[in-house]
């Protein structure tokens, strides 16, 4: 039984190993992106990826009416928001626009998208939508 778990426990951290490292080579070309204004388009796109819950989001989640079981999956530091069908739980749709139900007391990452601290550097995602169609509006303009 003994083996089991720390099977279980190494196959844990080295997905969380390379998740992290995934996450370096994919936010690299940020680092060459000029950040003017984030300026969201309501996409939705954000709400797609893992968002790590810690135990503070989870009571403050909590104090406003909604069930652990319902939105936090995952256990200890592994925690996340739970997802359905590949979107965040509380992502709902007003016709083409994005709107997050939890808003005003969304989880730390969900407030700092599109920004991330990798290893001490801030950097941008460069997949967010809001970005690629500032860019793209720049370089026509320019």
């Amino acid at each position: 039984m003994l083996e089991f778990i720390l099977i279980f426990l190494i196959m844990a951290l080295l997905s969380y190993v390379v998740i992290f490292f995934i996450d370096i080579v994919y936010f690299i070309p940020s680092v060459f992106m000029r950040r003017k204004k984030f300026e969201c388009i309501r996409c939705g796109h954000c709400c797609t990826k893992m968002a790590p819950l810690n135990e503070e989001e989870i009571r403050t989640i909590e104090s406003h009416g909604h069930r652990r079981k319902d939105f936090a999956a995952g256990f200890g530091p592994f925690r996340t928001l739970r997802r359905k069908n590949g979107k965040c739980v509380f992502l709902s749709f007003s016709g083409k626009e994005a709107a997050c139900s939890i808003y005003p007391y969304r989880t730390g990452v969900c407030r700092k998208f599109p920004l991330r601290k990798i290893l001490g550097v801030q950097l941008v995602n460069c997949k967010c939508q809001s970005l690629r169609r500032r860019k793209t509006e720049e370089s026509k303009i320019g």
